[in-house]
C-alpha cells in the first residue's frame, strides 16, 4: 500500500495522513482513495475531478471508505436478505435515536470515557451475577454486536462534524466481574482462561482498527489478569499492559492507554503495600505516593494518569510535576518514555485541532518540551477545586487534562479556559473530559430514562442475531450493517461500482 502521506496527491480531505491511494498494480484503471468517515469521504471526493484533471495525476482518483484491518470483505452480503433488513433497521434505529454521544461532542467535550467494549456473559446465570449488567452499563454478550454499537456510538457522536477522543473501556474486559469494581478495596480479579478473555477482546480490536489511534484511546481498569500476573492490577502490571497492547493489534504501540480514576478505594490497599515493602519510611506520604504511581505507569508503558484525589489543588499539581522530576534525577524513569506517551496523545489531540501551531510538527514540539510540561501532558484531575476554582485555568494553560465528571456545572468556566489556552498556543491545548450520559443513566440516574431506551435496541439486536444465526452471524455482515447505516449512499454506489469493475 503506498504512503497515507506521500499519495494524497493534492487532496485537500481534513485528514489527508488516513488517506490511501491503490496501488496502479492493483486497480491500473482507478486510484482509490481511502478514507475514515464520510465527512473525510465527502471532502476527498470533492476533489475528485480536481485530481483527475491534474496532468501530474497518472490515474483518474475514486474514493472508497477505509477498512479495518484485517478488512472483513461484504461484498457478498446480500442486503436484500429479510434478515440483514431486520437486523439493520435497529442499527439504525439506534444511530439516528442516539442523544448521549452526540450531546458530548456539541458540548465541546474532546475526551469522551466511552464507548464501553465490555462483554457480558453468555450464560444467563453468570450474566445476572455481573456488576457491570446489573448496573445497565454494558448490553451484549456478542462481541461483534459490542463492537458494532460501540461502532455507532463513535460515528454518531462525530457526524456533525465535531471531532474527539474516545476511551474504550475497560481493557482487558470487566463483563464477567461481580462485586464491587471501584468501591472496595479488594482488587476485582478475571479468572477465566487466556481463551476467553481473548474472544471478549475483539470489540477493543475492531474499534481501533476502525476509527484508528489518533480517534481511539483504551482505558486500563484495575482488575487482576490472572492468566497473565496474578499479581497486580492491570494498569499497574508491565505484563498485561504488553498484553493489552499486544492484542490490540498493529496499532497497538500507537494507542494512548489511559488509567481509571487512580484514587479510587480498590486501590488503596494493593499502594500500601506496594510502596511499604519498596520503602520502609514515610511510605504513606504523598510525593511518594506520586512518585511511586508515576514510576510503574511509566514502567508499564500507560500514557495518561486520571487522578481524582491526591492532586487537588495547584498545590497537587506541582507536586506531581516535582515527583515525575525526582523520578528523571533518579534515573528510576527516562526522558525517552516520557516523549514516547506524549507523542501518542498529541497525535489524538492533532485531529481535534488540526490548526494548533504546536501540532503541525509534534516531534519538534515533544523535543522543545520541558519536563514539566511532558509530565502535564499526562495527567486529568478534576477542573474545580474548592476555593481555588481559578487554578483550573492554570491547569488548562499548562495542557493538564480536566475532567467534568459530576462538576458539569463549572463547563462553561472551562470551555473559556480552554479557548484562552488554545489561542495563547503556550502549550498543547487540555482535554476537557467526562463520561457518557448514556453510561450514567443506568449507573447514578436510575429514575431518570433520559438515556436508558438507548441500550434497548442494543439488546433486541443481540437477541436477534441469536434468533437468525444460530450457527454463528457471516463474517463481514457487521460491518455492512455499519457501512450501510454511515456512508452516505452515494459513496456506497462507488464501492459497489468499483467492486464489480
Amino acid at each position: 500500500m503506498a504512503d497515507p502521506v506521500t499519495s494524497c496527491n493534492g487532496l485537500s480531505a481534513p485528514h489527508c495522513d488516513q488517506l490511501e491511494v491503490q496501488p496502479a498494480s492493483v486497480a491500473p484503471a482507478v486510484a482509490v482513495a481511502f478514507v475514515r468517515g464520510p465527512k473525510d469521504a465527502y471532502a476527498a471526493k470533492s476533489d475528485v475531478p480536481k485530481a483527475a484533471s491534474d496532468p501530474k495525476a497518472s490515474v483518474p482518483f475514486a474514493v472508497r471508505m477505509h477498512q479495518p484491518t484485517p478488512v472483513q470483505t461484504t461484498a457478498a452480503i446480500d442486503k436484500s436478505d429479510a434478515r440483514f433488513s431486520a437486523l439493520a433497521e435497529l442499527a439504525r434505529e439506534y444511530y439516528t435515536g442516539l442523544k448521549s454521544y452526540p450531546s458530548m461532542t456539541a458540548a465541546g467535550y474532546t475526551l469522551i470515557y466511552g464507548p464501553l467494549a465490555d462483554v457480558a456473559p453468555e450464560n444467563e446465570v453468570a450474566r445476572a451475577r455481573s456488576t457491570m449488567w446489573q448496573l445497565d452499563r454494558i448490553h451484549s454478550w456478542d462481541p461483534d454486536v459490542v463492537a458494532l454499537f460501540g461502532s455507532l456510538s463513535i460515528a454518531a457522536a462525530e457526524r456533525d462534524g465535531r471531532h474527539a477522543a474516545f476511551t474504550l473501556k475497560h481493557a482487558p474486559g470487566y463483563g464477567h466481574l461481580e462485586g464491587g469494581l471501584e468501591t472496595t478495596k479488594k482488587l476485582p480479579k478475571e479468572t477465566r482462561s487466556l481463551k476467553d478473555v481473548e474472544r471478549d477482546f475483539k470489540p477493543f480490536r475492531v474499534l481501533l482498527d476502525r476509527f484508528g489511534p489518533e480517534t481511539a484511546a483504551v482505558m486500563i481498569g484495575g482488575a487482576i489478569l490472572e492468566a497473565v500476573d496474578p499479581n497486580h492490577p492491570s494498569v499497574f502490571s508491565p505484563k498485561t499492559v504488553r498484553w493489552v497492547r499486544d492484542n490490540l493489534g498493529p496499532q497497538g504501540e500507537k494507542t494512548v492507554l489511559v488509567t481509571d480514576d487512580i484514587n479510587t478505594s480498590i486501590f488503596t490497599e494493593y499502594l500500601d503495600g506496594q510502596m511499604g515493602k519498596e520503602k520502609k519510611t514515610n511510605a504513606r506520604s504523598r510525593l511518594e505516593k506520586i512518585k511511586f504511581m508515576i514510576k510503574r505507569l511509566v514502567e508499564a508503558d500507560v500514557d495518561i494518569m486520571l487522578d481524582y484525589g491526591s492532586i487537588s489543588s495547584y498545590g497537587g499539581l506541582k507536586l506531581f510535576a516535582n515527583a515525575g522530576k525526582e523520578l528523571l534525577d533518579e534515573g528510576a524513569i527516562s526522558r525517552k518514555a516520557l516523549e514516547r506517551s506524549v507523542k501518542r496523545i498529541l497525535h489524538m489531540k492533532a485531529r481535534i485541532y488540526p490548526d494548533h501551531p504546536l501540532l503541525k510538527d509534534i516531534d519538534a514540539t515533544v523535543a522543545a518540551m520541558t519536563d514539566e510540561q511532558l509530565f502535564w501532558q499526562k495527567l486529568v484531575v478534576p477542573c474545580a477545586w474548592g476555593s481555588e476554582k481559578d487554578q483550573s485555568r492554570f491547569a488548562a494553560n499548562f495542557g493538564v487534562g480536566l475532567t467534568m465528571e459530576g462538576l458539569e456545572e463549572y463547563l462553561p468556566r472551562v470551555q473559556e479556559y480552554t479557548h484562552e489556552a488554545v489561542k495563547t498556543a503556550l502549550t498543547p491545548p487540555p482535554f476537557v473530559a467526562n463520561n457518557s450520559p448514556q453510561e450514567l443513566a443506568g449507573l447514578d440516574n436510575r429514575g431518570n430514562s433520559k438515556f436508558r431506551f438507548e441500550s434497548k435496541p442494543i439488546h433486541k439486536f443481540t437477541e436477534l442475531v441469536e434468533k437468525l444465526f444460530p450457527d454463528g452471524i457471516p463474517a463481514g455482515f457487521m460491518d455492512a450493517i455499519y457501512e450501510d447505516i454511515t456512508k452516505p449512499k452515494d459513496m456506497l454506489a462507488l464501492a459497489e461500482q468499483d467492486s464489480g469493475a
